[in-house]
């Protein structure tokens, strides 16, 4: 049995506090996306406090802020990995998903299971845009920190999808939004592993790519792209060696 409005703690929690500390690491630093992830992260805690508060406020001010902004955190994590990638960000392209969203939330504020599975798939589209974003570049992004992030918006991605099921079968009510059904708990266990695993691994992402440019300005020269001296001694140290070990002679030339 969960208790959901625990859960719905935890994420808030999780989400503010992980964003909290990406905006420490990013301060100042090149923007690589972390501000916008971050944001996505914070606009995430606050969504789930509307989720928190269904009952002690108006419905529709928890149905449709709460997962409006839900929307709107996946559209600044989106944001995060095209700019991540260097690709251009079209804002009103990006909003689309949240606006249209919350428009279908208020037509259908009466109607719980199409709700669900309007949300449920919105949601999973918007998750699985992340996600086909960080595949199509997979190759070129170094490190495995983006096999963390993909991991995590394939978890979303499933969520959703059983949701939209479940919306067109029947099986949530109205009523068992803060009940401790499977589903229920399934559905926000899986979002607050998701904030966790997909931000650590943006950061990872980030730090991989810093440390791959680093590695490269410490054995390349940086105008020729030619290796420097302290990458030649280290490829002379590990010839020599083992030209000593195979008992073979080496050769150098060295170009002026």
């Amino acid at each position: 049995t969960f208790n959901v409005p625990t859960l719905l703690l935890m994420i808030v929690l999780a989400s503010g506090l992980m964003a909290l500390a990406m905006v420490t690491v990013a301060w100042g630093e090149r923007h690589e996306g972390l501000q916008f992830w971050a944001a996505g992260l914070g606009i995430n805690a606050l969504a789930y406090v509307f989720f928190g508060l269904r009952g002690a406020i108006s419905e529709p001010l928890s149905i449709v802020l709460g997962n409006g902004l839900t929307s709107v955190a996946l559209i600044y994590m989106l944001a995060a990995v095209l700019r991540f990638h260097g690709r251009a960000l079209h804002w009103p392209l990006l909003w689309l998903p949240a606006l249209l969203l919350s428009v279908a939330l208020l037509l259908l504020l009466e109607h719980f299971q199409l709700r669900v599975v309007v949300a449920s798939l919105v949601l999973a589209g918007q998750s699985a845009a992340i996600l086909v974003a960080l595949y199509t570049r997979r190759r070129s992004t170094i490190g495995r920190g983006v096999l963390l992030v993909m991991a995590g918006m394939g978890m979303a991605v499933l969520v959703m999808l059983l949701r939209t099921v479940a919306g067109f079968t029947g099986t949530l009510n109205a009523e068992s939004f803060l009940q401790g059904s499977a589903l229920q708990g399934l559905t926000f266990v899986t979002t607050f592993a998701v904030s966790l695993v997909a931000s650590l691994g943006f950061v990872f992402m980030t730090k991989e790519r810093a440390d791959e440019a680093n590695r490269r300005l410490a054995a390349l020269d940086e105008l020729t792209g030619v290796a420097n001296r302290r990458s030649i001694i280290a490829a002379l140290d590990r010839d020599v060696g083992r030209a000593i070990r195979t008992r073979e002679s080496m050769a150098v030339m060295m170009v002026d």
